[in-house]
């Protein structure tokens, strides 16, 4: 029954398995959890980076955690640039919610019927929430990101740091 249980592990790539020759008998398998089943245990990530960054605050102050957080953004941003290649505002928002989907944040993107080239982006998961509950840079740098990536006007409309069940933003193309 183990064998078989591993099979099916290994088979959905949660294992790895290595065979082990030994001076006498037959060989055995050890059997390590690959990268993907990692991802399965928990983590305490989010506690770990809110610590680092609460030491961080006390030995430099408030404005060291802003310039790291701005760093974040700008690096973000870089990155999140070199992905969206999108001419139009429609295209630009739907590679970005293909980034923010892959990055966990479960987006979800609304057409609004108040006028051509306007959208609601919702995001219905946050995977930096812990942290931001107690670094609210960490959602000023997000919607920095989003305005510079997406170069349109983006208004937060709901917010789970005020208790909303979601973070959404309207989004429609930039005032000349």
């Amino acid at each position: 029954a183990v064998r078989k249980h591993l099979t099916a592990l290994e088979r959905d790539h949660l294992v790895t398995a290595e065979l082990q020759r030994r001076p006498m008998g037959r060989p055995t398998y050890l059997y390590h959890p690959t990268a993907q089943a990692q991802e399965l245990f928990p983590n305490d990530y989010a506690n770990l980076a809110t610590h680092i960054l609460e030491l961080i605050r006390r030995m430099d102050g408030d404005r060291k955690v802003d310039a790291i957080f701005h760093q974040r953004a700008e690096a973000l941003a870089a990155e999140l640039a070199a992905r969206v290649r999108g001419g139009t505002l429609p295209e630009r928002l739907q590679e970005v919610a293909q980034i923010l989907e892959e990055q966990g944040y479960m987006p979800e993107i609304q057409p609004l019927k108040e006028g051509p080239q306007r959208f609601l982006l919702t995001e219905y998961h946050c995977p930096i929430f812990q942290v931001a509950k107690t670094f609210q840079q960490a959602c000023t740098c997000e919607l920095d990101v989003l305005l510079k990536v997406l170069q349109a006007d983006v208004e937060r409309c709901e917010h789970r740091m005020l208790g909303h069940p979601r973070c959404s933003y309207f989004i429609t193309p930039q005032r000349p």
